[in-house]
């Protein structure tokens, strides 16, 4: 259940919008009633348009992973990579 709790929540999360770790976990702790342990891998390039002569920030999420304990005592891990448009 716990489980597909987070499933929904990533399902609809947008990583190109303006987010935060810390929001992440606040809104987990409120959905799951703990607060679960989160762990965000990710990689930050710099993409430069040589004809404009612009350079930009990106960040490309490399996976997400959740630690939590279900609802029979067990300690799950919940890992993906998200899609990112």
């Amino acid at each position: 259940m716990k489980e597909k709790m987070i499933r929904d929540y990533f399902l609809k999360f947008d990583f190109n919008s303006d987010w935060s770790y810390k929001a992440i976990r606040e809104d987990l702790k409120q959905m799951l009633g703990e607060q679960p342990a989160i762990e965000i891998e990710w990689t930050k390039d710099v993409k430069i348009d040589e004809e404009k002569g612009i350079a930009k920030e990106v960040d490309d999420i490399e996976s997400v992973q959740i630690m939590f304990i279900d609802e029979h005592e067990q300690t799950k891990l919940f890992k993906f990579k998200p899609t990112i448009k």
